[in-house]
């Protein structure tokens, strides 16, 4: 449940985000809720181990645009969007760092009351 003190950002995927948590990210904190969230199609990501010389497992990744629409105390979100906006925050699946290929990649954007349908 939204408190009507709190305030709501627009969180957007720029790249494909690979979760651990299927389509959430865990970097969100306790005091911040997740309530809308918005995607295309689920994609299937893969790849070829240079290292290993074998491929990598496929994954299945949030597409580009999703949007998470998050709800918390002002200070909260504001940490939040400090820490995180312009970065990624891709996480490691299978030993492998997916933050470090870019996957994950957000910006923020404030969101007002008044665009929410009643």
């Amino acid at each position: 449940m939204v408190k009507s003190s709190d305030n709501m950002v627009k969180m957007l995927l720029t790249s494909p985000g690979i979760f651990n948590n299927g389509w959430q990210p865990s970097i969100i904190p306790e005091k911040i809720k997740i309530i809308a969230f918005s995607s295309g199609r689920p994609l299937t990501v893969g790849g070829w181990d240079m290292a290993a010389k074998r491929p990598k497992p496929m994954l299945t990744a949030v597409p580009a645009g999703a949007i998470y629409v998050l709800s918390g105390a002002t200070e909260d979100l504001q940490e939040f969007i400090t820490n995180y906006h312009g970065k990624v925050i891709g996480e490691t699946i299978n030993s492998v760092n997916y933050k470090h290929e870019g996957y994950g990649h957000i910006l923020f954007a404030q969101l007002n009351q008044s665009q929410l349908l009643k």
